[in-house]
């Protein structure tokens, strides 16, 4: 007998599981939509989500095609003088504009966010969540 949560299958249930997050942050927004919410869309456990994404965090990113995971951005940004975090910031950003696997993805996402209002929230709540809250908080705890 399967697990509870589990389905044979395991690229299938992820894909399918990208496709009830993407319909849920685009209608709840990423603050509104939660991993309980996207896991019963897809049929599966929370649990199930944990396991392939980590947190929501990275669901949404895998689940927006996003060129960076914030888990791995947010410390080359925080790494270094606290004074130079702005200047590390828009680099860590125009590096993605240049590299070639970055590109198409960061264009799509600036594209969708110009021209749908939902899609700018998303990704207004989902930056400011994500990468600049916890940039914010650093600078300000940060020793001078």
């Amino acid at each position: 007998m399967a697990q509870a949560g589990r389905r044979p299958g395991q690229t299938e249930t992820r894909e399918e599981i990208l496709d009830a997050a993407r319909r849920r942050f685009a209608e709840q927004g990423y603050d509104g939509a939660t991993v309980r919410g996207i896991a019963a869309d897809a049929g599966v456990n929370a649990a199930l989500l944990h396991h392939f994404f980590g947190t929501k965090q990275r669901l949404f990113a895998a689940s927006m095609n996003l060129p960076v995971d914030p888990g791995e951005l947010v410390p080359r940004i925080l790494d270094g003088p606290g004074d130079e975090i702005g200047e590390r910031l828009v680099r860590a950003f125009l590096s993605l504009w240049q590299a070639p696997e970055g590109r198409a993805p960061f264009l799509a996402m600036i594209r969708s966010a110009t021209t749908n209002e939902q899609v700018a929230t998303m990704m207004r709540q989902f930056l400011e969540r994500a990468i600049l809250a916890r940039v914010a908080q650093y600078y300000l705890t940060a020793p001078r």
